[in-house]
């Protein structure tokens, strides 16, 4: 029996209505073979196998060579005695990567119910997973005895590219595998054959405890879009390759990290279980939120000694082994230098002659300090707020408490954009922020900003177009999250900036603010200030430097550069260099485009210069300044542009779960359980 209506619908999502395909029909010791470019003349064919008991149909999964179609199985099925069927060379490139989530069951026979229902838990798992790590929509099916999570894509078929895809299939057998299901290690190859949808899967006996079943698909993505190989290198890197090595830091010796005495010395709670290639210990919660529990944190070991650390939730997902390590034993991986801020000068003030000779007095201290009289300078991290961005928060530990920063950047650079990313990682780490949008519509603000909170794997299209929106359902809990930490000033009030500032003094009292945001300079009211436009500029930074100051916060403000042509330099900024002067920190915002590429070859180091244009980042923020660490200056920070939410990435695969979504890893699925299921979906 086939199921013609669902053959049509794999035709149509998995070979484009016309890419040639072979069809290969396993049955016992006899394997049958055809080629096909056309699906009635595919269907036809099969029709006489579909009843024949124990035969198993497939297909293959990626592009086939078109030399193949000559084969003498061409439009028709045959018994394959000497005639060849697809081997890895006859491919041309891997179109789709195939996870096979198998239940574990005796050989020969079919999987019951609860079985079946192990293995769609483990696609639940699985398909949240993927989308929480950037990867587009898979596909994903029943194969009668299981289910397939299938993820479109454009691979070439060179080994090295073979290679990233079967580390990234054992990094998820090592991650979902347990004591029910086996995610298959080795349908990584490019001449896969996999279930024909539309026909029965008929292992061993029809039995009621063990049925046959029709294999079918049961979630199409509403845009099926490739995802690229850098997603996958993402995953297949977390795969334990490095064999343990003599070095320094384990004084040198050759043997391999003792893994269960540690977890035992430190009191971690356990289950080992065996996989393939190596040992999987699930922890009984994860190290560094202990409501992380029932099998979301794991620690592999491989054989050769290699480790590494997972845990299923959003806010560890960048957690490494050796972050696991260092929560434990802090000095295990020592010789980390101090990080002390840079010592700078504060600008000269004009030099008053007194009018009498000073006088040392007790509340200030002597007039010439000794050394010994300075108390040495410290960092505490809570005087600096996170940015999101490496080069910033790794070097310059973030942006300091009582300081500004102006952003700057000719149109289109994408200013405003990564002032959104700001506000969504300060409020990932639980401050507080204040926004002041100017021209900008409220509606415009939030949907721009929840397009980047929400992320593309919940973020949906406007059927063909380019325009993306945030579904209700999401924007809702979304809304939940962000109305603790973000207000956004009602532009309904004006532009007044000293109405603005005495606002700020009253959210700091009632609500702790941490960053206030400026999204323009030149859409703020300051004429009751004295001065031409350009001094009242210059009047206006020093009066947020005093603000900063006085409600210990950090002040983010974008100033549109002068109308002059060229790079954007620092002294470009709204046309005085009185600005750049007054701000602690400036930024400049580039787009990489054919300006871009005319005009910084000239100005940039040949060596930076290739650096951006070789990375494929479409956006750089440039340090043009940056007070408590001026060794930054000059540094680039690229970027990556999302289309699909809108965000600026640190890098092609970055995928950030913001806390609104800390339960990410219960979500629903877009497809059902099997019949009669147990799993509460």
């Amino acid at each position: 029996m086939i199921n013609q209506q669902e053959i049509y619908k794999w035709w149509d999502i998995f070979k484009n209505g016309c890419d040639l395909t072979e069809i290969r029909i396993l049955d016992g010791q006899r394997t049958y073979s055809g080629y096909f470019k056309d699906i009635r003349t595919l269907i036809t064919a099969i029709q006489p196998f579909a009843d024949m008991p124990h035969a198993q149909i497939y297909f293959t999964l990626n592009h086939i060579n078109e030399a193949c179609y000559s084969r003498s199985q061409r439009d028709k099925i045959i018994l394959v005695k000497r005639e060849p069927t697809t081997g890895d060379l006859d491919i041309d490139g891997r179109t789709h990567v195939l996870i096979d989530l198998d239940p574990k069951r005796p050989a020969g026979v079919s999987s019951s119910d609860e079985e079946l229902n192990y293995s769609y838990q483990k696609a639940v798992d699985l398909y949240n997973y993927l989308m929480s790590q950037g990867f587009n929509e898979p596909i994903v099916g029943r194969s009668g005895n299981g289910y397939h999570v299938t993820l479109t894509c454009k691979i070439g078929a060179e080994a090295e590219k073979t290679e990233i895809i079967k580390k990234f299939i054992k990094v998820l057998s090592l991650m979902f595998s347990d004591e029910h299901v086996d995610v298959d290690e080795k349908v990584f190859n490019l001449s896969r054959i996999c279930k024909l949808p539309g026909t029965m899967a008929m292992k061993g006996e029809n039995s009621v405890d063990r049925p046959w079943r029709m294999s079918q698909i049961v979630h199409i993505p509403q845009n099926i879009q490739p995802t690229e190989l850098a997603y996958f290198k993402k995953i297949a890197d977390l795969y334990p390759s490095e064999e343990v090595t003599p070095n320094r830091y384990n004084n040198y010796s050759t043997e391999r990290f003792d893994l269960v005495s540690f977890l035992n010395k430190h009191c971690i709670g356990y289950k080992e279980e065996r996989v393939a290639g190596g040992t999987k210990y699930v922890l009984d919660h994860c190290p560094f939120n202990d409501q992380h529990k029932h099998k979301d944190a794991v620690i592999f070991q491989r054989d050769n000694g290699a480790i590494g650390f997972l845990c299923f939730h959003n806010s560890c997902s960048g957690k490494t082994w050796k972050d696991v390590r260092l929560f434990y034993e802090p000095d295990a991986y020592s010789h980390v230098e101090q990080l002390v801020p840079q010592m700078y000068k504060q600008p000269r003030q004009p030099i008053v002659t007194p009018s009498r000779p000073l006088v040392q007095q007790d509340e200030k201290g002597h007039i010439w300090l000794k050394m010994s009289d300075i108390k040495k300078p410290k960092i505490d991290l809570a005087d600096f707020i996170p940015s999101g961005i490496p080069v910033i928060d790794n070097r310059g530990i973030g942006f300091r408490r009582g300081d500004v920063t102006i952003w700057s950047g000719f149109r289109g650079c994408g200013k405003s954009s990564l002032l959104s990313n700001l506000i969504l990682n300060a409020s990932e780490k639980k401050y507080k922020n204040a926004i002041y949008t100017g021209e900008l519509l409220d509606v415009q603000f939030k949907q721009w900003l929840y397009l980047q909170a929400a992320g593309k794997q919940y973020n949906r299209k406007y059927g063909q177009t380019d325009y993306y929106y945030t579904p209700d359902y999401i924007a809702e809990r979304i809304d939940k999250w962000i109305d603790k930490y973000v207000w956004l000033f009602n532009n309904k009030y004006g532009d007044n900036f000293m109405q603005i500032s005495e606002q700020l003094r009253r959210l700091k009292e009632t609500d702790d603010l941490d960053v206030a945001y400026f999204d323009n300079l030149m859409v703020l009211n300051y004429r009751e200030l004295d001065h031409d436009k350009y001094e009242r500029q210059g009047i206006l930074l020093q009066k947020l430097e005093d603000l900063a100051k006085e409600l210990n916060i950090h002040v983010h403000i974008v100033a549109h550069p002068n109308k002059s042509s060229g790079f954007i330099r620092v002294d470009n900024i709204s046309g005085s260099g009185d600005i750049s002067n007054k701000a602690d920190n400036v930024m400049l915002m580039h787009r990489i485009n054919q300006d871009f590429r005319n005009n910084a070859k000239g100005v940039l180091s040949p060596l930076t210069y290739n650096d951006i244009l070789s990375s494929g980042c479409t956006n750089a923020v440039e340090i043009g300044k940056f007070r408590t660490k001026g060794s930054l200056v000059g540094e680039f920070a690229k970027l990556y542009f999302e289309m699909e939410s809108n965000r600026l990435k640190n890098s092609l695969t970055e995928s950030i779960n913001y806390s609104w979504n800390e339960d990410a890893v219960q979500a629903e699925m877009p497809f059902d359980a099997p019949d009669d299921s147990v799993v509460p979906f």
